[in-house]
């Protein structure tokens, strides 16, 4: 399972880049993972197909415009689901997370019109974008981590390098 392995692969109390050999700052081209289906790479970014576990699993590595350097992974988990079955993927990711490094900093949770909690039409609201279910880690002084449950009610999870983030937003102007 993916939580297995997030659990597993980052050493110590802050969470890093989160696959083994991948590390903050790292040129693009030592960028691998051999073990997933390779897909077309675009400008600023590599994704890997493949499972986790027994979930389907789609993984971004993200790089610098200019410099081509590794600042965030991103990681889309599960069949496309709806609103229950993606709910259930997310508290386990999110418990998984929460053990690991304790409560998130930051969390979003709320229906916006003209669905609200309990009306019945929890998959119209997720799949129309109007559900938003997203957790942050933000006490971690190298690292952004932050989860969010997509329309398509995929899990992402994202670690992102708060030293080059501000290097991205650099280098795109």
């Amino acid at each position: 399972m993916l939580g297995t392995l997030l659990v597993a692969s980052i050493a110590g109390e802050q969470p890093r880049a989160p696959l083994d050999g991948f590390l903050w700052g790292m040129p693009r081209a030592k960028a691998v993972l051999e073990q997933y289906q390779k897909l077309k790479a675009q400008t600023d970014n590599d994704a890997w197909q493949g499972h986790i576990g027994q979930e389907d699993a789609l993984i971004i590595a993200y790089y610098t415009r200019k410099t081509q350097v590794l600042w965030a992974v991103s990681f889309i988990i599960g069949d496309r689901q709806g609103y229950v079955q993606g709910k259930r993927n997310y508290k386990f990711y999110r418990d998984t997370l929460t053990e690991r490094y304790g409560r998130p900093t930051k969390n979003f949770e709320f229906y916006s019109q003209p669905y609200f909690e309990g009306d019945g039409r929890g998959d119209a609201a997720l799949s129309s974008g109007k559900y938003t279910l997203t957790d942050m880690w933000t006490k971690f002084s190298e690292t952004l981590l932050w989860m969010t449950l997509t329309p398509e009610g995929w899990v992402r999870l994202v670690y992102e390098s708060k030293k080059l983030s501000d290097q991205v937003r650099k280098e795109a102007n």
